[in-house]
């Protein structure tokens, strides 16, 4: 029995790898998102990587992804060269970068410890969570560099030793973050909005302490300072005007247009995505109700001068990360990829306010042990809907992208490569290139004379991109055409002669 409580978090994180391992090979789950996105975008996220991994040939402006994620195609460049560039390996490598950063959080100290023996089953198992640490996508490994930036920064404020260096790790995970997917770059948010949490609790906490940290912060900036200015020096001045002209398609359109609402107007919208996507959300409810009850317990808690500081430190950095990722309300245009990351952050602090109120329990702190209880009955309703939505995800998996994938395998395509937004979907197992077709973005003009492709993959809906083929006669080079379904979308697979 002591061997099992010494070793608990190695056997939980072994049952999430080994539960995770049903997944590997499937399609993702059809509840997961409203968008396309996590079955199409596995595809999209490891194009260009995977060109470059077979055939040494790397068109970095055949597509969006790359620009976006340079550090996310280094990570799987090596898995890609060693074990080929099927969609399991894509998935393995994400996977085990996942597992491998909770147990290195877990080492770091006893708390650590207990925090991981509660985000494993609380955080990893929750329905989104749980689906996107399986997936080819930088997602979760930004969310996972977040936590190591929030962790190592708490040690940097509250560690008596090895500040310097837990301050340079912090500043260098949080930059891992961006540096994996640009779009994280609001995570250089989350120090600013702690430092102003410092300075509005500061009249209930011991002021004196948190006033300190404030020094502590010149160093950190530093350290993110410098790191920033690596990205800029060696991946934004070589890559400027198709990183701008990407942020400029990516941004466009994509927030709450201020200037044709009024201020209530703004607030509505805002509320309503809010409550859209959590409350609304059948596998997230339960999860979002016990989040708010939590952070209501955990700034009472930040209040009182006899809670230990550290409690108060780390619940103040988590709650700055929700904070920043609440931004995410004001886009118009919101799938669940993007949340990701506020999840994590939301189950974050339902585990550090959970293992705070145990503490007090055990402390024999009558008088705020009885938090612990609605905590721990929502503890127990989390894990029990959190395997419910597991067993249903086993019972609803299908293979189609695997399956189109492994025919495709079959054909030669002499070196011409397979196009259109699903392309690099279908193309896993082939040895040829796959490019994305984006109208007014990407590969929407001179498809035949630069590209030369043998498949073109489209939705039947997508009727503008059937009007840039017609100019380009390429229903006239169609040798066949075939229709497949993956998920809920209907796709034409033109053949050229």
């Amino acid at each position: 029995m002591q061997l099992i409580k010494k070793n608990i978090v190695y056997l939980l994180l072994l049952f999430l790898f080994i539960s995770q391992l049903n997944f590997i090979y499937s399609d993702p789950d059809i509840n997961i998102s409203d968008s396309r996105g996590p079955w199409s975008d596995e595809g999209l996220n490891t194009c260009q990587i995977r060109s470059y991994s077979q055939n040494n040939e790397l068109l970095i402006d055949s597509s969006d992804n790359l620009v976006k994620t340079p550090l996310f195609g280094l990570m799987l460049y090596i898995p890609f060269k060693a074990f080929g560039t099927s969609q399991p390996v894509g998935r393995l490598s994400v996977l085990i970068i996942s597992i491998l950063s909770i147990l290195f959080i877990s080492r770091i100290n006893n708390y650590f410890k207990k925090l991981a023996f509660l985000l494993i089953p609380v955080v990893f198992f929750q329905y989104h969570i749980y689906h996107f640490t399986h997936f080819s996508m930088s997602e979760m490994p930004s969310t996972l560099s977040i936590l190591g930036g929030v962790t190592f920064l708490y040690l940097g404020i509250t560690a008596n030793n090895n500040k310097n260096s837990n301050l340079f790790v912090s500043a260098l995970c949080f930059s891992i973050s961006y540096f994996l997917k640009i779009q994280f770059l609001y995570v250089t948010l989350i120090a600013p909005v702690f430092l102003l949490l410092i300075l509005l609790f500061s009249k209930f906490t011991e002021s004196q302490s948190f006033k300190s940290s404030k020094e502590t912060f010149k160093l950190f900036f530093f350290y993110f300072l410098l790191f920033g200015l690596l990205y800029f020096l060696c991946w934004y001045l070589p890559n400027k005007d198709l990183l701008e002209y990407v942020m400029d398609n990516q941004t466009a359109g994509r927030f709450i247009d201020l200037n044709s609402l009024n201020f209530k107007g703004v607030i509505l919208d805002f509320l309503f995505t809010f409550y859209y996507k959590t409350i609304a959300v059948t596998e997230l409810r339960a999860f979002f109700l016990t989040f708010c009850v939590s952070t209501l317990i955990g700034i009472l808690l930040s209040l009182k001068k006899s809670i230990n500081k550290n409690f108060k430190i780390l619940f103040l950095i988590s709650l700055s990360w929700f904070i920043i990722e609440t931004h995410k309300f004001s886009m118009l245009y919101l799938p669940n990829r993007y949340l990701v990351s506020m999840y994590f952050s939301m189950g974050l602090i339902i585990c550090i306010t959970i293992l705070e109120c145990y503490q007090l329990l055990i402390s024999k702190q009558k008088n705020k042990a009885f938090l612990f209880v609605p905590l721990s009955i929502s503890l127990v309703l989390i894990i029990s809907i959190n395997n419910f939505f597991f067993f249903s995800s086993i019972n609803r998996r299908t293979y189609q992208i695997s399956k189109i994938s492994q025919e495709l395998k079959k054909y030669d395509f002499q070196g011409r490569p397979i196009m259109g937004a699903w392309g690099p979907t279908i193309s896993w197992e082939t040895k040829t290139n796959s490019y994305p077709i984006w109208d007014n973005y990407f590969n929407y003009k001179q498809i035949i004379s630069k590209y030369n492709p043998k498949l073109i993959v489209l939705e039947t809906n997508d009727t503008i991109i059937y009007k840039n083929l017609e100019k380009e006669k390429v229903i006239q080079l169609t040798d066949s055409i075939s229709r497949k379904k993956i998920g809920n979308w209907n796709l034409n697979f033109y053949w050229l002669k």
